[in-house]
């Protein structure tokens, strides 16, 4: 199956590519870097020890140029061989044609920028169902079991075309610390060639995977943000109004209408046309989603109102709305 022989090693090189490489350094505690290490080194040992399960999570890599996000997966490749492949943009895997996933365990796809809805909705799919549609040029599509793990590598701020609630992604960024520089890359390349990916797999094949679930991933500030950038219609529309400096212009009690009729201007600015009946449910639908109690009655006074928390407690219920754990 795998085209290297395994060899014995020092686990300290892979620690030092997991830290620079793949972890983002300014922004996880020492704590969350090494769970997320660990998380990484789980979800390759399964590689080598469970080739038929296939993971429901794709690991997204996203950074500036020269951080080494394509040599990170480099012995992975080496050690799969035919079984795997490396392309640039994902249009090989969600566009019409797809055989590049026929008979892979690993697809590593360089520079990707997610720009349709319809292409993240085709990814979702493969990276979670298991089974694809495999469609060749002038050949009539057929069902193929599919067996493999995604793996993405990004220089764009926006990467995917994230949902509200995504599960299906491990964002992470790494650190600039170390890009570009010769001495530490002249030191990695001497350790690939020097059998990186026969020490890699020895590695491996001694992980241990009790207490690891290939089928959820954790929730990081990565992905965080691309969820945040992804936002669109009342979504984004009430979190523009809550990071406003005050939230909702300080009022404590929000009437309906007003509300209604700022979303509507809100969205005719943004090129969108929305009829009040439609805003007033949207509005209606989120807020009630957020714990919102409605008050009072549209044919009396001032109509529908709602009385606001702390802004604390507003901007954890609208996180818990799209799914993250905090602003």
């Amino acid at each position: 199956m795998f085209l290297i022989c395994m060899r014995g090693w020092h686990w300290n090189q892979l620690k030092e590519i997991a830290r620079y490489t793949l972890i983002t350094c300014c922004r996880l505690s020492v704590p969350v870097m090494k769970r997320h290490a660990n998380i990484l080194s789980s979800g390759w040992r399964t590689l080598s020890k469970s080739l038929m399960k296939k993971p429901s999570v794709a690991i997204v890599m996203k950074s500036v140029p020269g951080t080494g996000k394509g040599t990170t997966v480099k012995p992975l490749l080496q050690i799969l061989g035919q079984y795997a492949a490396h392309i640039n943009g994902a249009g090989h895997i969600s566009g019409r044609f797809n055989s590049i996933l026929a008979n892979k365990l690993l697809v590593f796809a360089d520079e990707v920028t997610i720009h349709k809805p319809s292409e993240a909705d085709r990814l979702k799919a493969i990276i979670s169902e298991p089974t694809f549609n495999l469609e060749r040029k002038g050949i009539d599509a057929e069902p193929m079991p599919n067996f493999a793990r995604l793996i993405f590598a990004s220089n764009s701020t926006q990467v995917l075309q994230a949902g509200i609630r995504e599960r299906r992604y491990l964002v992470l960024e790494p650190s600039p610390e170390k890009a570009q520089s010769r001495e530490y890359f002249d030191r990695l390349y001497s350790w690939l060639n020097d059998g990186g990916a026969a020490k890699l797999l020895w590695h491996l094949k001694g992980v241990d995977l009790s207490g690891f679930d290939p089928q959820r991933a954790p929730q990081t500030d990565a992905l965080r943000e691309e969820i945040l950038l992804g936002l669109s219609g009342v979504e984004l529309f009430l979190y523009g109004e809550l990071i406003n400096e005050p939230p909702f212009n300080g009022e404590v009690r929000l009437f309906a209408k007003d509300m209604v009729s700022r979303f509507v201007a809100w969205s005719l600015e943004r090129g969108e046309k929305l009829k009040e009946p439609a805003a007033r449910s949207l509005l209606g639908k989120s807020l009630a989603q957020m714990g919102l109690v409605k008050h009072g009655r549209p044919d009396r006074g001032n109509g529908v109102f709602y009385e606001l928390p702390e802004v604390g407690v507003l901007q954890a219920a609208f996180a818990r709305l799209i799914g993250m754990g905090g602003l």
